[in-house]
């Protein structure tokens, strides 16, 4: 600024666009002038069209100055803005060193926006970093102890005990599983994030997949009306066994403790096209209306859930859906409840030889 009014005997005024793309209208702590309101809308003119604009232009040429926008690798940064006093009309060399001032001016913002960016992305880089080692040293430490929790809640499991005891045992070993469940979950999205959950693909039965998820979540079902709705010419599924097994098991999980005790939840699984679909639908309150998919971030917890949950098991659901190249999708049912719908690729599967079919 300092060397532009001197080169130019002018006063100087640097319009920066804030974060969203936006011509600010307070000028720069370094100018030497600030535009008016009617100025200003001659800058904004010149930002958004990108080109000069104001005093001996073709632009709103009575103008007090002259708005010269500030572009660097396709974008523009700002504006610098000149006023001379004398009015006069520059000459070609004035108007070409200018023009010069303005792109070494474009250069110096441009780098120094690219140097914030890259401080900003070192921080958050480290932040997470950390936040996955300390996430990831806690979890494998709370491991032990709550193994050795529910291992004495077993030990002391005795029929003959009386009620109260046995009331207080079970009480320890469902804390013990919450907790388990909790820990799985960290170590799950710890993983997720950090890319490090490797799938590992086979050619996979989808009713053994679903047979183990109910078998997996029993306890949890037990005072539901399950239903599970097979169609009876099911393709089998390149995907990775227990991942597939552990996403079907989360969204029944969730069916059963966001769901009143007696209500139904329904499994299915059938063929829709090129896709495997399955679904999970349950006769519960219903997800938000304003955003049913909201469900899927993390950390999440819609208003009014029961306590114990942490919102991390729809999202662990998300990530590994989508680590097999496919979506799932929640939707409030028009009669009541919620649906989850996890759509799969089908490949072709391999040729089945004589003897597996069979032939001797």
């Amino acid at each position: 600024v300092s060397r532009v009014g001197a080169t130019f005997g002018a006063e100087v005024a640097i319009l920066r666009a804030d974060p969203a793309g936006v011509l600010a209208g307070v000028p720069d702590a370094a100018s030497t002038w600030a535009p008016n309101e009617k100025e200003f809308s001659v800058a904004a003119w010149a930002f958004g069209n990108r080109r000069p604009a104001g005093r001996h232009t073709d632009t709103l040429p009575s103008a007090e100055g002259l708005y010269m926008p500030l572009l660097a690798h396709g974008k523009c940064l700002g504006v610098l803005a000149v006023r001379q006093p004398s009015g006069a009309r520059m000459g070609l060399e004035q108007e070409t060193l200018l023009d010069m001032f303005a792109g070494q001016i474009a250069v110096a913002m441009d780098r120094e926006l690219l140097d914030a960016a890259a401080q900003h992305s070192a921080v958050v880089a480290e932040s997470e970093r950390l936040y996955r080692t300390l996430l990831n040293s806690v979890s494998h430490e709370l491991r032990t102890p709550i193994a050795a929790i529910a291992g004495a809640a077993s030990g002391l499991s005795d029929p003959r005990a009386d009620p109260q005891s046995l009331l207080l045992v079970n009480e320890i070993r469902a804390a013990a599983d919450r907790l388990n469940l909790l820990v799985e979950n960290l170590l799950d999205m710890t993983r997720l994030e950090s890319g490090l959950l490797k799938i590992r693909r086979d050619w996979i039965d989808v009713p053994d997949v679903v047979s183990m998820a109910v078998r997996q979540t029993t306890d949890l079902l037990a005072r539901h009306r399950l239903t599970v709705d097979l169609a009876p010419d099911l393709p089998l599924l390149r995907a990775d066994f227990v991942l597939l097994q552990q996403a079907l098991a989360n969204l029944l999980h969730n069916a059963a403790m966001h769901t009143p005790p007696g209500t139904r939840v329904l499994v299915r699984a059938h063929r829709d096209g090129a896709n495997l679909l399955l679904v999970v639908e349950d006769s519960g309150p219903g997800l938000p209306k304003e955003d049913p998919e909201r469900v899927f971030e993390k950390f999440y917890r819609a208003p009014g859930a029961a306590s114990g949950g942490t919102g991390l098991g729809l999202s662990i659901v998300r990530g590994l859906v989508e680590a097999h190249g496919g979506t799932v999708h929640a939707e409030n049912k028009p009669e009541g409840g919620a649906r989850f719908s996890i759509r799969l690729p089908l490949d072709t599967p391999p040729p089945v030889l004589e003897e597996d079919a069979g032939h001797g």
